[in-house]
């Protein structure tokens, strides 16, 4: 895996936001625009848990359905009605309350992903402690946090509450064992292909993108297919652009071709004008722009609003 780290957070993320108008886009800035996370915490260093975490997870942005959702509580042993409705946000920093805050010595904790969902019976919520592909397994604090996490004061009125870890693969069966909820970095792998497959997108280009998901997760040590070579971007973009793609996909399409020439060393070129003026790592670390309220503010809630969010400066700079 490459040392080198990145210098703007667009150029090694698949599932780009397809404008800064969206919730994916603001979920995505609460981890990249942290410049409290360094060196090894860094979302810009591709071997931290932070960058993983997008980089691998982010991909269920892009699906117009939710069936990825049951698929995933049914691996958990879950049974839930068809999922209309689906959520998700990183880095959920909260405030705690007394009886937690004793709990954990501290007055806040960070879930690393929430996603919440919901049916027609009701709304659900499921709460990741993640470990990166190839990491280690779980500890203690591990266990004492992922126990909270689904058990913050913010949700507590949402009916059903669950945790899991999502780790790397071998370390599977010993942490079931214990009798935590658990999936691996290759069950994220497979929901992807299949949610991909039901996208409807025709066969060429499907196994096209199958072939990129796969290529991505091999990066991470996750299965063993080819890695995408880099690509011409111009031609790659102006290919991408004849299919009148939904908005989604074509992000994704073209968020795997900078990914790709990323990770290959080749030419990076924005496919969208507003994210070439997007802030630079070195930028974010300098300016600080993120504050605590920002990493406090909840998005993974459906009653989230763009209006909540404050709008940083290089966002005066280009719309979307």
């Amino acid at each position: 895996m490459k040392k080198r780290e990145l210098t703007h957070w667009w150029h090694a993320l698949p599932a780009l936001p397809d404008g800064r108008a969206t919730h994916t886009y603001h979920a995505l800035r609460r981890v990249w625009g942290d410049h409290t996370m360094a060196a090894n915490r860094s979302f810009f260093n591709p071997r931290s848990e932070d960058h993983t975490t997008l980089s691998l997870f982010h991909t269920f942005s892009i699906f117009s359905h939710y069936t990825w959702v049951n698929q995933l509580l049914e691996l958990l042993g879950q049974k839930s009605p068809p999922v209309r409705m689906a959520r998700f946000a990183y880095a959920c920093e909260e405030t705690l309350d007394p009886q937690l805050r004793e709990k954990h010595g501290r007055n806040f904790i960070i879930p690393d992903i929430i996603l919440h969902w919901r049916t027609d019976s009701g709304d659900g919520l499921l709460a990741f402690e993640v470990k990166r592909p190839s990491g280690p397994s779980i500890n203690e604090q591990d266990r004492t946090k992922l126990s909270s996490y689904s058990n913050l004061p913010s949700m507590r009125q949402i009916p059903t509450r669950l945790g899991c870890f999502l780790i790397d693969d071998r370390h599977k069966a010993s942490i079931k064992h214990l009798g935590a909820k658990t999936i691996g970095w290759s069950d994220i792998l497979n929901l992807q292909i299949s949610a991909l497959e039901n996208e409807g997108l025709g066969q060429k280009l499907t196994e096209t993108l199958k072939a990129h998901i796969r290529g991505h997760f091999a990066r991470f040590g996750v299965g063993g297919a080819p890695i995408p070579p880099k690509t011409d971007l111009i031609s790659w973009f102006e290919r991408a652009r004849n299919f009148s793609l939904p908005p989604t996909i074509e992000s994704f399409v073209f968020g795997l071709a900078v990914t790709a020439n990323w990770w290959a060393g080749g030419e990076l070129i924005a496919p969208f004008g507003w994210l070439e003026k997007e802030p630079s790592c070195q930028e974010i670390r300098i300016n600080k722009v993120q504050q605590t309220e920002d990493r406090r503010l909840n998005r993974w809630r459906f009653g989230w609003s763009i209006k909540q969010e404050r709008t940083w400066p290089h966002e005066q700079r280009g719309t979307a």
